[in-house]
């Protein structure tokens, strides 16, 4: 036949017996661009797998560094409990020492009072003495400013 004889085309016996006019360079064409379309499948199915990896590690070191801050703020509530109680162990034992020190001298209360309240008497006693220092110097510039108006 006219086709068989033209480049690119031939004929083929199909199992049954019939012979088909093949266009061979259509063929290879058809494959190729099926060839071409599957390599860019590839490609896209491999970038996306890439992506992915690449999240899945972020999230892997997310994870990982909120678990680190998670043990870390547990290590510091430990130690700040740890503190706290040391802290009640030390105000029990001077309220204990305060206790015990108000029933050997339970007058040492008053006696800081009135210790409190004699420096506060020895600081009136000093602003009483300034105050007539004070009340002599005026006079007696009272009594010169007399003087020069006579």
């Amino acid at each position: 036949s006219v086709a068989s004889q033209e480049p690119g085309y031939g004929t083929k016996k199909l199992a049954d017996g019939n012979i088909v006019l093949v266009n061979y360079e259509q063929l290879l064409q058809n494959e190729a661009t099926k060839r071409i379309l599957l390599q860019r499948s590839i490609d896209t199915f491999e970038r996306t797998i890439e992506k992915l990896d690449a999240r899945n590690d972020a999230s892997k070191k997310l994870a990982k560094e909120q678990e680190d801050a998670k043990r870390e703020a547990d290590s510091q509530l430990v130690s700040a409990r740890d503190e706290i109680a040391q802290l009640k162990d030390v105000v029990a034992r001077l309220q204990r020492h305060m206790d015990a020190e108000k029933k050997r001298a339970p007058g040492s209360e008053a006696r800081l009072f009135e210790e409190e309240l004699g420096a506060s008497k020895t600081q009136k006693e000093e602003l009483r003495m300034e105050v007539e220092s004070l009340k002599r110097e005026l006079e007696r510039k009272n009594d010169l400013c007399n003087k020069f108006e006579a």
